[in-house]
């Protein structure tokens, strides 16, 4: 091989190379577009996401922070729920629906916790009920998701 070929095939060589194990080094892949029927990602971040329908088991929307501000979502008996967060990322509000009648709840709260109102619908009819300032347990941070029971927010303890 003459010093000329190996200016030649060298160079081109290396270029293959590079371009072989360029996915194999990053992590990320940059391209205009990508056309797929199925997709699977643990994980994905884009800055918009156009799409006729979205199936999942839980939607969480956070603001610029990071905050939680709406939460989509069932609780641990398969009923559907909704929860409002305030500016400081705590929840104010909780709609959910009894799995067993199909009945709604819609609770308002402070952020500390502590219940003060909950509409509900029933067989013979609605119900508001305003309740003292008491907080809820521990435990019952979040309807929405697994951390509790649907019949928590179902049957509410008034003062």
């Amino acid at each position: 091989m003459t010093t000329r070929d190996r200016w030649t095939v060298y160079p081109l060589l290396f270029l293959a190379l590079g371009a072989a194990l360029r996915n194999k080094i990053t992590s990320t892949i940059d391209v205009e577009s990508v056309a797929s029927r199925r997709m699977e990602a643990t994980q994905l971040q884009a800055a918009q996401v156009t799409a006729k329908s979205v199936l999942c088991e839980d939607l969480q929307i956070n603001d610029k922070e990071g905050k939680p501000r709406v939460r989509l979502g069932t609780t641990r008996a398969s009923a559907a729920g909704i929860e409002i967060y305030g500016r400081d990322g705590k929840m104010v509000a909780v709609l959910t629906v009894d799995p067993e009648t199909d009945l709604a709840k819609l609770r308002f709260q402070t952020p500390d916790g502590a219940r003060q109102l909950v509409i509900g619908s029933g067989s013979e009819g609605g119900t508001m009920t305003p309740i003292d300032a008491v907080p809820l347990p521990e435990d019952a941070d979040s309807p929405v998701g697994s951390a509790v029971p649907s019949d928590d927010v179902a049957t509410p303890q008034a003062k």
